[in-house]
Parts: C-alpha cells; sequence; structure tokens
C-alpha cells in the first residue's frame, strides 16, 4: 500500500511538472516573438524595456514606500468608479462606425427590436457562436426602447458601448477580487491597479461583442473556481462548482475558446490529489448545471431566433472551415468564407474543407508548415501589443480628427506615443508571466494543491495550442488579458518571495 501511495504521488507530481514545463516553454517562445515584434515596431521600447524592468524589481523589493496604514480597500473602490468613468471617456471618444460581427449584430438586434425584422438570417445560422449574443443585444436594446420608445440605432450603439465597458470593468474588478482571496487586499489592489494600467483594455471597452463579455465570463470561472478551491466544508464547494457549471454554459455559446478554462479546470481536479469523492461530486455537479445551463441557452436563442435545422444545415460552416481558413496567412479571408459558402449542405461544407486542409498542408510541405505554424501565425496572435486595438479603432473612427484618434489610429500622428507605452507594458506582462511559470517549474517536487493559479497557467496553455491550429488574431487574446494580468502579478509576487527569503539566507 506504501509503494502504491508513492507511485501515486510521484504520478501526480509528474503531471503536474510536465504541464507548467510545457506552459515555460511556450512563454519563452512567446516573449522571443513579442521581442522581436517589438524591435520592428518601436525599437525604443526595446532600449527602454530594461530600464523599467529594473524600476519594477526596485519597487516590489521595497517594503516601507507606502504607509501600512494606507487603506488599500477603501482606496480600491475610489479608483475602481474613476477607472469606469475614465473607461466610458476613452470608449465614446474613440467610437468607430459599424463593421465586422460586432457592428453586424448590433444592426440585426436595433432591426429586430425597432421593425422587428432582424435582416440576414443566412449570417446566424452559418455562424452560430454569435446567436446568444444576438438575444443578450435583444434585450438590452429593449429594455432602452422601453425607457426611451423613440430610440433608435444610434441610442442602440451607445448602450451597447455602456454594456462593453460594463463588462471589462466586471471582469477588473473579478481579476481584483481573485487576487483578493489569492493574497489578500494590498496584492489585490496593486493588481487591480495593473488592470486599470492596461490600455487595450480601455481600446477594447467600446465593443459589445463576444471578446469583451467572454472576458468577464472567464473572471467570473475564476473567481468561482478560487472560491471553490478554498471551501473547506462540502456545501459551498458544490454550490460553487454548480456555479461554475452555469457559467461555464454561458461562457460555451458566447465565446468557445473559455471553454478552454473549463477543460483545465477538470485536468487541474484530476491532477491534484483529491478525495475522490469530493472529486466525484464536484464533477457530477459541474457536468449536471453545465447541461442545464446549455438547455436553458438554448431555450431562450430558439425563442428569439426559431432557425429550423434544414436551413441550418444548407448555411451553418463546420469547424474545419477555421481550420482551413488558417491555413491562407492565418487570418479572415473573404476567398475563403466565399469557397465554403459555395457547397449546398453541412457534410459537403466539411468534406471540401477537409480536402483544401489537405492540399495547402501538401502545397507547403514540412519546412513550410513548420515555419508557417511556429513562427508566422504566432507573430500575428502575440506580435502586436495592442492586441488588435489600434487596427480595429482605425476602421473609420467617427472623430478622426480628434486627439485620441490621433493617438489611438494607425495613421494618427501620435500612434508611436501608444505603441511605446503598449509595448512596453505587454513586455513587463510577459515578464511576470514568465516569472510565474519559472517558478512553478521550480516546485515541481513539492506540493501543489494550494497552487491555484495552475488552471491559469493550463488555460493560457490551452489557448496558445488552439491559435496555433485555429483562424489566428491578437483580437483573440483580449479575452484572456485580465489571466495574464493575474499572472504577471503571480511572477513578480513570487519574485519577491524568492528576494525576501534569500535577504534572510532561506533557500532559493
Amino acid at each position: 500500500m506504501k509503494k502504491k501511495g508513492c507511485r501515486g504521488l510521484w504520478r501526480y507530481e509528474t503531471l503536474y511538472a510536465a504541464c507548467n514545463s510545457i506552459w515555460l516553454i511556450m512563454v519563452c517562445g512567446i516573449t522571443i516573438i513579442a521581442l522581436s515584434c517589438m524591435i520592428s515596431k518601436t525599437a525604443l521600447a526595446v532600449i527602454l524595456l530594461p530600464v523599467l524592468a529594473c524600476g519594477v524589481w526596485f519597487l516590489i523589493q521595497k517594503k516601507t514606500w507606502i504607509s501600512v496604514d494606507f487603506p488599500y480597500s477603501e482606496v480600491w473602490w475610489v479608483l475602481c468608479p474613476a477607472g469606469t468613468l475614465c473607461m466610458f471617456w476613452f470608449a465614446s471618444s474613440a467610437q468607430v462606425e459599424l463593421s465586422w460581427d460586432w457592428g453586424k449584430i448590433i444592426e440585426a438586434a436595433s432591426g429586430y427590436v425597432a421593425e422587428e425584422n432582424m435582416g440576414d438570417k443566412v449570417y446566424f445560422a452559418r455562424y452560430p457562436n454569435n446567436q446568444f449574443w444576438f438575444v443578450i443585444l435583444v434585450l438590452l436594446f429593449k429594455i432602452v426602447r422601453r425607457l426611451n420608445p423613440s430610440a433608435g440605432q444610434n441610442q442602440f450603439y451607445r448602450a451597447s458601448v455602456v454594456m462593453g465597458c460594463l463588462m471589462v470593468t466586471g471582469a477588473v474588478v473579478l481579476l481584483y477580487m481573485t487576487a483578493k482571496l489569492l493574497w489578500g487586499t494590498k496584492r489585490a489592489f496593486f493588481a487591480g491597479c495593473a488592470a486599470y494600467m492596461c490600455i487595450p483594455l480601455y481600446m477594447w471597452a467600446l465593443y459589445a461583442y463576444t471578446d469583451t463579455a467572454g472576458m468577464f465570463m472567464l473572471m467570473l470561472l475564476m473567481y468561482l473556481y478560487v472560491r471553490a478551491e478554498k471551501s473547506s466544508k462540502p456545501l459551498p464547494y458544490l454550490c460553487y462548482m454548480g456555479g461554475i457549471g452555469l457559467a461555464g454554459a454561458i461562457a460555451w455559446k458566447l465565446k468557445v475558446t473559455v471553454f478552454i478554462f473549463l477543460i483545465a479546470l477538470v485536468l487541474v481536479l484530476l491532477i491534484k490529489r483529491i478525495y475522490w469523492k469530493k472529486l466525484l461530486a464536484g464533477l457530477l455537479v459541474l457536468a449536471l448545471f453545465f447541461s442545464l445551463g446549455k438547455v436553458s441557452v438554448d431555450a431562450g436563442i430558439r425563442q428569439v431566433l426559431p432557425l429550423n435545422k434544414e436551413f441550418c444545415d444548407r448555411h451553418e460552416f463546420p469547424l474545419t472551415h477555421w481550420i482551413m481558413m488558417s491555413l491562407g496567412y492565418g487570418g479572415f479571408r473573404q476567398e475563403d468564407v466565399d469557397f465554403t459558402s459555395g457547397f449546398p449542405t453541412y457534410k459537403e461544407k466539411r468534406d471540401a474543407n477537409v480536402r483544401e486542409i489537405k492540399r495547402r498542408l501538401q502545397e507547403k510541405g514540412v519546412p513550410g508548415s513548420l515555419s508557417f505554424f511556429f513562427y508566422k501565425k504566432q507573430v500575428r496572435t502575440w506580435g502586436d501589443s495592442t492586441f488588435g486595438g489600434c487596427d480595429y479603432l482605425s476602421r473609420h473612427p467617427v472623430y478622426p480628427d480628434g486627439f485620441l484618434a490621433r493617438l489611438v489610429t494607425l495613421e494618427g500622428d501620435l500612434n508611436w506615443l501608444l505603441l511605446l507605452y503598449t509595448s512596453l507594458y505587454y513586455g513587463i506582462l510577459l515578464l511576470g508571466m514568465f516569472l510565474s511559470a519559472y517558478f512553478a517549474w521550480r516546485k515541481r517536487g513539492q506540493q501543489n494543491n494550494q497552487d491555484h493559479l495552475l488552471v491559469g497557467r493550463l488555460t493560457m496553455t490551452g489557448i496558445a495550442v488552439f491559435l496555433t491550429i485555429w483562424e489566428c488574431n491578437a483580437r483573440y487574446l483580449v479575452v484572456f488579458l485580465p489571466l495574464m494580468i493575474l499572472l504577471c502579478c503571480e511572477g513578480f509576487l513570487e519574485l519577491r518571495k524568492r528576494g525576501s527569503m534569500d535577504a534572510r539566507g532561506g533557500m532559493p
């Protein structure tokens, strides 16, 4: 029995070490890619980054630069509304004309509420992942219409901007609350401040779309998970697992990449040494509430979008479409959309996609495929410090001559200043994520049951792999920005802890 226990312990520790080792290798590659892109876009940031890193090191090592009586919690709840107001101002000043999927869904929901005509049903049959978000916008716009019977698309657009800002603010608040559970009020305050210093969050708060909704749901899942992990009694633990199931079902219908978190969560529960009855009960409750949530959401969608099965079979795109499209230059291509839509049934679309995937891979060959997947796609995914923000805000700004447009649009004369700031921020973010991965890897032989952010590192590993084979875009990382900030904070806190141990003469 003792030997069996030792073998079990070795297996758990091996899996734990393997997960952290894979993420450490990945984050090293991501950092190299990001720094190489930084050199080509703003070389000054590369020169200043070591200076900034030294400044951060100096600050985290100091113990008395803020009074011990500083009211962190009270100041946070003053800072939070102030940051939200800044976000509202930024989003209002940086407005762009409706375009891409975000604008199309707002236009469709506006038409549905104002004229009871949603317009293009083919779009929602083709992209079922946007159906639930359409339903949510319809509910929002109905509320606006009830408050203001004369409201039209312009008023609905403004309401969507408010909603986008609130979702991003909610994600930041959940980040703060999660950090508070993990590290206490003082460190949570600095984690929240780090989030409000992230300009890409302001750039994307404008968009009430599945990216900002997914960001909120991801941080809600992270918060519920930490609460479940810290629950010592069975009933609260099962309640939180049920909440994770419901939130996971909503996230599945909003932004499928967030579902990677649930996969990571299940893997973590299996890796950690948890009493098997607790593990089984937790997974059963999670699965039950996920199923209930999914059935309820599907029923709600059908009430607003009654699309029959034959219509969906004729127009829905199979998952293979996005893998095929990713083999072009990595991103969206209208030619590939036209190609897939040219086949009459779902099966024929899928079979045509598979044939085209094989053809494109053969055309690239082994060396070309390796270069494409592990360099070109990674540059497109991880190489933009604004996470696509400048690109999207350059698409027909409403106030093209305003100060903010000069700052955030690619053609703006002040855009280099924004890129300098975001590049430095991104460099520090990646440094913290590297430290998080490195110190987690160093703990491979230690007790891992208290490593609550293993699920975060596994989630980031999953999205990195997913975007390697899927259509990729720096925008798709926006959902994971608060999680990346949380991991960054963990890395610097571990560095501070190790520095304190060294100063006391402890083991590194």
